[in-house]
């Protein structure tokens, strides 16, 4: 089956999605926002994520440890708010839904696993 992958249009409309979810929820308006799309996949990655002063917290162990609680907690929300819009946007179910972060590099990724379909929109 060959598989025809979205426009560059829904790549950035999702992009955009993400990335005011995570404003909305975490209230800084973060920098970079990039995509990786595959077959079965999309991952979704914002860089310069985390406020400086969250930064600082990552230089203890303790501070680290409530961080990457209280991110991961926000990332949960998100990601599955933006698993109904990435479902509705490329017409396929989400079967799961995963997200990272990398307190000290203050970026955070998610991940969107693809159901079956018949070709990307």
């Amino acid at each position: 089956m060959s598989i025809a992958f979205p426009t560059q249009s829904v790549k950035t409309e999702f992009e955009q999605n993400v990335l005011q979810g995570w404003h909305e929820a975490h209230g800084l308006n973060a920098g970079n926002v990039t995509s990786s799309w595959g077959e079965d996949r999309v991952i979704v990655m914002i860089e310069d994520a985390l406020f400086k002063g969250e930064h600082l917290l990552t230089q203890s162990e303790t501070g680290n440890a409530v961080l990457k609680k209280y991110v991961e907690e926000l990332l949960g929300y998100i990601a599955n708010e933006q698993a109904e819009t990435l479902s509705k946007l490329l017409q396929r179910e989400i079967v799961s839904t995963s997200f990272s972060v990398n307190t000290p590099e203050r970026w955070v990724m998610f991940i969107f696993r693809l159901g079956e379909s018949d070709g990307f929109r």
